[in-house]
Parts: structure tokens; sequence; C-alpha cells
């Protein structure tokens, strides 16, 4: 086991730990009893790929999300990038909103640590439900050296796109996810891994502003706005915002 990567999971809540009446309601569901922990036991495949520790950070449906919640995540991963034992990141989140969080996360975390965000489309107590391999198909993408310094990842469905790239195209379809201009990162076949091509913008990490660690941090962003996110406000301009109010400019073109 100690030869394996550490893999720090960060958890936020989502369809991955929700649970339906019957193993056919893949609508109307809700966080309830299923939690991380028990989603990670679901998962043993996950002890061959790399030695797991777990860090809650929410436990809402990704409709709920919040920017205080974001900054709160953004700390967590920026600090535990600290940590050299730590190879990679994988954080648990509800599809709604994942697009938006991930590109958050990849406009202001300052790591070449790989970030992969992951959830399902549908419940865990649902028939052919896809969280387990979701989550155990990122934790091997965070654990592969080819996907450090390529920003923040997401994973789904056997697929692996850039979190600046990525939007959501289907409420209910387990290929939710596209990125419509560029095509995915990268593609995934049990054990092996396959990435066609890098982000457009590389990772330059020169920034001198302060990591998302702080209390005043935690404060200001709070003040900023405690309440759910809105799709009908475009994403790109409010995440933008967010970040240029943090001082941590976007990455820029090579």
């Amino acid at each position: 086991m100690a030869h394996l990567p550490h893999i720090a999971i960060l958890s936020t809540g989502g369809t991955i730990v929700s649970s339906g009446a019957t193993p056919t309601q893949m609508t109307g569901y809700s966080i309830s009893s299923f939690s991380v922990d028990d989603l990670l036991a679901s998962v043993p495949a996950l002890n061959t790929v790399a030695r797991i520790s777990a860090h809650p950070v929410s436990n809402i449906d990704s409709m709920s999300m919040t920017s205080g919640i974001w900054i709160k995540l953004a700390g967590a991963i920026q600090s535990l990038s600290e940590n050299p034992d730590i190879s990679g990141f994988v954080i648990t989140h509800g599809t709604d909103t994942m697009d938006e969080t991930a590109y958050f996360l990849h406009l202001t975390l300052k790591t070449d640590k790989p970030v992969v965000i992951t959830g399902a489309m549908r419940p865990s107590s649902a028939i052919s439900a896809d969280g387990p391999l979701n989550l155990l198909n990122a934790v091997r993408v965070a654990a592969d050296p080819a996907a450090r310094a390529m920003g923040v990842l997401i994973c789904l469905n056997d697929r692996i796109l850039c979190a600046r790239d990525a939007v959501k195209t289907d409420p209910c379809n387990a290929q939710t996810f596209e990125s419509r201009d560029w095509g995915v990162l990268g593609l995934i076949a049990g054990e092996h891994i396959r990435f066609l091509r890098a982000p457009l913008r590389s990772l330059r990490f020169h920034s001198t502003s302060p990591a998302l660690t702080s209390s005043r941090d935690m404060r200001t962003t709070t003040a900023l706005s405690s309440k759910p996110l809105s799709r009908p406000t475009p994403a790109a301009s409010s995440i933008r915002a967010l970040a240029t109010a943090r001082f941590m400019p976007e990455r820029k073109m090579p």
C-alpha cells in the first residue's frame, strides 16, 4: 500500500450520494442516509489504485452550491496540496453546477497536482448506478502522472474533459458533459487512460496573491454571496468576477 499514490477525496454531496425510493427512480431522489463513506466502502477496488483519505466539505445537492462553499473547497485543496504525500485530488459533486465549480477551481487553484471532479447521473439506489465507476475512474485519473499540470478535469462516463470547455447538456443522460468546441481531453477504458490532447491554455502559476485558506477569505466570500448559484446568471461572468475579487487572474495563453 505504501507505494500507491495518496489521493484526497473531497465530498460536497450530489446525486452520487443520493437515494430514491425504488431502484427504478431516476429523478426526484434526495440525499438521505447514504454518505461518502458508504460510497467509498462500495468501491473496494479503490484500494488497489490509491491510498484514500476522505475530507467532507458539504453534503448538498449542487443547485444549493454557494460561493462560500467554493472558497471553502478551494481553501481545503490549496492547503492539502502543500502536503508532499498527496498526489492528487478527487471532488465528488452534483452535476447541476459541476461545470461552474470546476471552472472556478480551474481559475483559482495554484497547484499542478491533478484535481478531478466527478459525480453521477443516477442515484446510488438506482439500477446501473454510475457513481461507483465514475469515482473509481476519477481516482485513476488523479493518480496518473500524465494528469499533472492540466488544470481541473471533469471525469464522468469514461470521458475526461477540461473544466474550461465542459458544459452539461442533458438532465438525465449519463453522457451529459460535452466539450463542443474542442472535444474530450481523454478517454478511459478499464484501467487504461489515454489522453488525446492537452488543454489549449497552459498552467502558469504566476499570481502572487495569497492562497484561499484564511478566515478573512471565508468572511469576504460569504459576504459576496451565501445564496445558491443561479443558473440564469451567466456562469462564466459570475465566476470570473469572483476570481477577480480574489486577485487571481485567469491563466494566460502560452
